[in-house]
């Protein structure tokens, strides 16, 4: 038995072969699942396959008006402008761009 997991499954409680059985650890039911088959060699033995980690699933299926009207809350900012003199004279440009255009490398004559 693995330290700090509950107790193996007994193969009284085990029908067919093989067939695979998941625990849940005693802390925790976030901590990852193992997944414990019998042993071929010796029938009253279960080993280790493989961990398996839980996430959230949904139990139902989101309606599709359901769905667009979640997604129509997700706004997009709107980029905020910030000023910058560039060779005597004042532009508005997105704050990421502030020191390229300080530097140059954006032809802020150009932009409309």
């Amino acid at each position: 038995m693995l330290p700090g997991w509950g107790d193996v499954l007994e193969p009284t409680q085990v029908d067919g072969y093989p067939e695979v059985q998941s625990l849940r650890t005693r802390e925790a039911i976030e901590r990852p699942r193992a997944l414990f088959v019998r042993d071929a060699a010796d029938r009253k033995q279960f080993r280790l396959v493989r961990e398996v980690h839980i996430m959230a699933v949904p139990k139902r299926r989101m309606s599709r008006s359901n769905t667009r009207g979640r997604r129509a809350q997700w706004k997009a900012e709107a980029t905020g402008l910030v000023n910058v003199n560039v060779a005597g004279q004042a532009h508005k440009v997105p704050r990421r761009l502030l020191k390229a255009a300080r530097l140059g490398l954006i032809d802020l004559d150009r932009r409309a």
